[in-house]
C-alpha cells in the first residue's frame, strides 16, 4: 500500500519561482494551455456561427452551445498540436489582434474577444510570446507592421 503525502502547502512552488520574480517553465506551460482552452472556444464558437456569444438572443445561445461543445472537445482531446492549429484558425477567422501580454514566455491573447468582420490593416495573426521587456497588459505595436500607406517620410518635397 502506497502512503499518500499531503504536499498541497507546497504545490505552488512547482509553478512560481521562489528565488526570483516570475513563473516556472511548468507554470508557463499550464498557463498557456489554460489560455488556449479559453480563447479558442470563445473565438472558435463565434467564428462558426458569426454571432456574438452574448446579447443576441437565440443566436447567442446557439454560439454558447457551440462554445460548450468546443470546450468539452478541447478538454477530452487534449491534443496540443490540434488545439494550437484550431486556435490559429480561430484567430485568423475572427480577425482579432493579439496584443495582450500576460507574462513573459506565454502567448499573447486578444485584448478584445469581439469578432471583427474585416482584419485591421497592418496586423498579422501570428502567435507571439511575450518577452521580458514587454509590459503585462495591452501592447499596441505587437504583431503590427505598417503598410506603405501608413509610413511617414521625412522627405522634403519643396
Amino acid at each position: 500500500m502506497t502512503k499518500v503525502i499531503n504536499q498541497s502547502d507546497d504545490d505552488w512552488k512547482k509553478f512560481l519561482r521562489t528565488n526570483t520574480i516570475g513563473i516556472t517553465q511548468q507554470g508557463q506551460l499550464l498557463l498557456q494551455k489554460a489560455i488556449e482552452s479559453y480563447v479558442y472556444p470563445v473565438l472558435g464558437s463565434g467564428v462558426k456561427t458569426r454571432w456574438a456569444i452574448v446579447g443576441a438572443g437565440a443566436k447567442s445561445y446557439q454560439t454558447q452551445v457551440i462554445f460548450h461543445e468546443i470546450v468539452t472537445e478541447t478538454i477530452v482531446r487534449s491534443n496540443d498540436p490540434t488545439i494550437i492549429t484550431n486556435m490559429r484558425a480561430a484567430i485568423k477567422g475572427s480577425n482579432v489582434v493579439l496584443d495582450m501580454a500576460i507574462v513573459p514566455g506565454v502567448i499573447f491573447i486578444p485584448s478584445s474577444l469581439l469578432i471583427l468582420d474585416e482584419p485591421i490593416q497592418g496586423y498579422n495573426h501570428v502567435l507571439t510570446t511575450a518577452k521580458k521587456s514587454m509590459k503585462s497588459g495591452k501592447n499596441d505595436q505587437v504583431n503590427f507592421s505598417p503598410t506603405k500607406s501608413q509610413w511617414v517620410t521625412n522627405i522634403d518635397t519643396t
